[in-house]
């Protein structure tokens, strides 16, 4: 029902007091005709005749062509004359690089005016002949000018550089440094280039040595195609050449040895520029090796640098700058921009290109501040390279083509220029098409109103909006607006629009089917009347009840507090079981007196009215005598479990660790938490230790899930097990026990039945003597039950037990004497082992047994009796006693110190699974990243304080402030988590390094659950941040040479 019907009938109780017409106009929303204005900026959707604003507006508007849709390969040039090129994946490197060298127009003639050398004057002989001997610097050119040739000729306004990237065999998807590239490719350059080209980029310089002892000064010429500057502490590009000149002192260890004094001598060396080449490119090295963290960082410092420098009484005119924007050393995009004619600046980002009219570099840093310059300068952050040439020594103004290289050139053009226009007359085509259809559609959409309240089509809004959308003809769909009866349901006339019916069949596939306003549902308006009414009635009735019930609580009827106070419910939504639980199991009157109430005679037939058949007991009615006795043992067992919280205070939800000399029980961590939980909040359910969980699908347990480490399980010692189990329980024990502690417990079960069966002789020769003076035959010990044969059997099974452990010898010669003193006691007094008794493989002599503190380490079960750790081994450092020189059994005793220490497990450890077997399987998990500032890469191998447990909360928290929360399946890669990592921190996944908090890295490859990953974990992520006060990034990429590429091998 709408609000406004529910509005409408709030106080209705009676069907006399509807006007139905009226009704049906407000349900149906119509009497909102032509009440929404055009103006309104968007649709209104609780009135159906309103269809401003769903999308028709495109089809009035002018398209926009703005935005260059065109794909890469049936681009024209930029501007007539510009050509980008296109990024493989990570080459803009290369491309930055190579726009640079095209547009230096001596460079170009040069490349050019090159021809590969005569085949027969690379021959060489081998035992087959002459063959042609390789050269890849040849095939490399080659490639080189077929590629600037295509940049100046071309009519493509992109060009792909896939031949030459596999020609130089570099890879596409990692980005190496550009400055690295520009000395290797400019290194083959210099090989096949005349003098007079590579000329213009060399200049001479030399090192000057001064002996401080003697004065002698030794010089060593060399050549340089560019400088390198250090970027740190000084921000100006003259003050950064000037410090190249600043003389270098060598002492100490690093004294120079002088020809003259022909002995080490503290010196002075400083570099000398000799000349200046006419192109002078200048490399600012942002990027450096960290020694402290072994990682390699950027320096994002600003640099100013003018538009002309000044060297030496020269002007130096900016040319060409090649930009590194982005904040790591391994990542981030090359950018280049080159100086055109009349002082335009033309920006190459791969295929994309634009004219600037000025130089700006400042949307280009990633701190983005206004930096103050003088006219005539720049100041950028990321700058890398830059290319300056001398004024006095211009670039030619024409550059000329041989002929027979633009063969291929110019038929590409041809075929290209021919694809372009018929792709052209294909637009063309498509444009006259999309014409006509918004022409088309315009049309509709002016008349798509409903031109009357009694005269229109009801259509879904959203099919509605996807015809307004496409233009494309919508299928009809009534079961989205329909009732039951195939009407348009009142209920959904928020979701429905109102147009005119002239339209429908250019709007739907299916025009015949459209509903109209001839379709409005009276029946289901009719019948939303009723139950409104009944309900109203019920409501009523449901507050006189409220009004009757019986105050005095001496006679009535039984009902459930609850079901009472849920009596609407149950009538509206026709529930059964209404006062179900005021009878037991046994159908007779629950004595839980708390969940019921009386109620009066009224009430109850009030109550019958509308649910005819329920069970009611009279006030007199007795109850279950079985419920009440069973409901008085669970109260009883209630109040011992609260009073047994002293002796379970371990269990606080607090790790739980397993202790080597205890025999531990098993339980699941969840099942302590909740016992700590129960005790401090006493009003929820009682814990239900079940232990089944800890099983695998064989009944026996997994390898690893039973270690206190990954924090499943908790172990509890005997006392505490005995008690939870009976107060929580029952459940299958999970026991948890040394080596030593079984066979112990072996022995003890073999003497305690060894005890019982010479103590029934004992008692039968006692009772015999009562009334026979001499026992008779059937009385008498059988053989092989006298008490010397049960003590001698006691012995072979400690003999057995010891041997089959490899760690516990009994040695007949060294504990003769105890078995005969027990012997003698057994046989005259056998009456002193009932009060003596035999424990945990004592066997008492109106003390302590000797023998048994050598195989007992002088402990006994109240004691803790058997150590398996370390500590132990004090225990084994002195001889036992009374065991004479026998030094064989003590050697062996002292040496079993390592088997004692092996658990056993019950029920038995699984070795037929396989996810089980590994005990780490979860899915959906919780794992914590923890970022790591930077320079702490140094300090990961410290060992960091193991976390102290924490008492649990009602809601989860996360381990620090600050982590980020990923989850995780236990079969997912460290990979696959640096994905799900990048989508949090927007890191890229080779930025990151994952470690443990033990600082062992881990693999992509490695799966969580072979590392050991539990949920819970928390992982160090390393990664490139911007430093606060030096703007150095740190990355946790290992330094590594320029790689992949045929340039090295030249």
């Amino acid at each position: 029902m709408t609000k406004r019907v529910s509005g409408m009938l709030k106080d209705v109780t009676s069907y006399d007091e509807i006007d139905f017409a009226d009704l049906l106009q407000q349900a149906y929303c119509l009497e909102k005709f032509n009440k929404c204005a055009a103006r309104v900026h968007r649709n209104t959707a609780f009135n159906p005749f309103c269809i401003h604003n769903l999308g028709q507006n495109k089809w009035f508007q002018d398209e926009d062509k703005s935005e260059d849709e065109t794909h890469w390969s049936v681009k024209t040039k930029y501007h007539g004359k510009y050509t980008g090129l296109r990024n493989l994946g990570a080459t803009c490197y290369v491309n930055s690089l190579l726009q640079v060298f095209f547009h230096t127009a001596d460079l170009r003639q040069g490349i050019y005016n090159w021809e590969p050398v005569d085949p027969t004057k690379r021959l060489k002989l081998n035992d087959n002949g002459y063959v042609e001997a390789p050269d890849n610097s040849e095939r490399i050119m080659k490639v080189v000018q077929e590629l600037f040739l295509s940049l100046e000729h071309t009519a493509r306004g992109v060009l792909d550089t896939k031949d030459f990237i596999d020609t130089l065999e570099l890879s596409k998807d990692d980005q190496q440094d550009a400055a690295e590239f520009s000395q290797l490719f400019w290194s083959m350059l210099e090989q096949h280039l005349p003098s007079e080209i590579t000329e213009l980029y060399i200049g001479d310089s030399s090192y000057e040595t001064e002996c401080l002892q003697c004065g002698t000064v030794n010089t060593a010429q060399s050549r340089f195609t560019d400088l390198k500057l250090q970027v740190d502490g000084k921000y100006d590009l003259v003050d950064r050449i000037n410090y190249l000149s600043i003389p270098d002192q060598l002492k100490g260890d690093n004294q120079y040895f002088c020809s003259v004094c022909q002995s080490k001598q503290d010196a002075r060396r400083c570099f000398v520029i000799d000349r200046f080449p006419n192109i002078l490119n200048l490399h600012l090295m942002r990027f450096m090796f960290d020694s402290e963290t072994f990682m390699r960082k950027k320096d994002n410092s600003a640099i100013k640098f003018p538009s002309i420098l000044k060297l030496r009484e020269e002007e130096y005119e900016l040319f060409a700058i090649v930009n590194h924007v982005g904040d790591g050393a391994h990542s981030g995009h090359y950018i280049s921009h080159v100086k055109q004619e009349k002082d335009a600046w033309v920006r190459f980002n791969d295929d994309k290109i634009t004219i600037l009219d000025d130089l700006k570099l400042g949307d280009l840093d990633m701190k983005k501040r206004k930096q103050k310059c003088n006219e005539g300068e720049y100041a950028s952050q990321s700058a890398y390279m830059l290319s300056y040439r001398r004024v006095s020594s211009p670039p030619p103004t024409t550059i000329t083509t041989p002929p027979k290289l633009l063969v291929r050139v110019e038929q590409d053009n041809k075929e290209f220029l021919a694809l372009v226009q018929l792709l052209r007359e294909q637009a063309q085509l498509v444009a006259q098409q999309t014409e006509q259809k918004r022409i088309h559609m315009q049309d509709i959409c002016t008349k798509i109103a409903a031109p009357d309240s009694d005269k229109f089509s009801v259509v879904d809004t959203k099919v509605l909006s996807e015809w307004i959308k496409t233009g494309e003809k919508q299928t009809y769909l009534l079961n989205t607006i329909a009732c039951p009866h195939q009407n348009v349901e009142f209920t959904k006339v928020n979701t429905v629009k109102y147009i005119n019916s002239v339209v429908t069949p250019q709007i739907f596939k299916n025009p015949s089917i459209v509903l109209t306003q001839d379709n409005l549902c009276h029946k289901c308006l009719r019948k939303t009347i009723s139950e409104h009414i009944f309900i109203s009635k019920l409501e009523q009735d449901f507050k006189k009840i409220m009004a009757l019930q019986n105050n005095d609580k001496l006679t009535g009827w039984w009902v459930v507090k609850e079901d009472l106070r849920n009596l609407t419910n149950f009538v509206k939504q026709g529930l059964e079981g209404f006062n179900a639980r005021v009878s037991c199991q046994h159908g007779k009157l629950h004595p839980d007196a708390s969940r019921r109430r009386l109620i009066s005679h009224d009430v109850r037939e009030v109550i019958s009215s509308y649910i005819p058949t329920y069970p009611v007991y009279r006030y007199d009615e007795e109850t279950c005598p079985e419920c009440s006795n069973s409901m008085v043992s669970s109260q009883e067992q209630h109040r011992e479990i609260l009073s047994k919280r002293r002796q379970l205070s371990r269990l606080n939800g607090a790790e739980l660790p397993f202790v080597m000399n205890h025999t531990s029980y098993v339980v699941p961590r969840s099942f302590t938490n909740n016992v700590y939980t129960f005790y401090t909040y006493r009003n929820i359910a009682r814990p239900v230790l079940e232990n089944t969980s800890l099983l695998c699908s064989h009944g026996k347990l997994p390898e690893n899930s039973i270690h206190s480490s990954n924090g499943f399980v908790s172990y509890l010692t005997e006392d505490e097990w005995v008690l939870v189990n009976r107060l929580f329980g029952p459940t299958a024990a999970i026991v948890v026990r040394t080596r030593a502690e079984q066979l112990l417990l072996q022995i003890e079960n073999k003497v305690a039945a060894v005890k019982e069966r010479i103590m029934q002789q004992a008692r039968d020769r006692n009772l015999s003597s009562l009334y026979d003076t001499k026992p008779s035959t059937s009385q008498m010990p059988l053989p092989g039950e006298t008490p010397q044969d049960l003590l001698k059997e006691v012995k072979t099974f400690i003999t057995n037990c010891s041997n089959e452990s490899d760690s516990i010898t009994t040695s007949s010669d060294t504990c003769s004497n105890n078995y005969g003193s027990v012997k003698t006691e057994l046989g005259s007094r056998p009456a002193s082992l009932n009060s003596g008794g035999i424990d945990r493989g004592t066997i008492q002599n109106g003390g302590r047994s000797e023998c048994t503190d050598s195989v007992m380490s002088d402990n006994s079960r109240d004691k803790n009796s058997v150590t398996a750790t370390p500590d132990s081994a004090s225990h084994m450092t002195s001889k036992p006693r009374n065991c004479g020189d026998n030094d064989n059994g003590y050697e062996q005793l002292k040496s079993a110190q390592v088997s004692l220490n092996h658990l056993v497990y019950t029920p038995s450890l699984c070795t037929d699974c396989v996810k089980e077997h590994s005990g780490i399987y979860y899915t959906n998990a919780t794992i914590y990243i923890r970022p790591q500032e930077e320079g702490s890469m140094t300090k990961q191998n410290q060992v960091r304080p193991k976390p102290q447990p924490r008492t649990p909360s009602r809601t989860p928290k996360r381990s620090q402030r600050g982590d980020k929360v990923v989850k995780c399946d236990s079969e997912e890669t460290i990979f696959e988590v640096k994905i799900k990592i990048c989508g949090k921190l927007a890191v890229a996944p080779s930025e990151q390094m994952l470690t443990l908090e033990n600082g062992n890295v881990l693999e992509n490859e490695s799966k969580l659950c072979d590392l050991g990953v539990m949920p819970g974990t928390v992982l160090l992520l390393f990664y490139s941040e911007i430093h606060q006060d030096e703007s150095t990034i740190y990355t946790n990429t290992q330094e590594h040479g320029f790689k992949g590429t045929a340039l090295s091998s030249i």
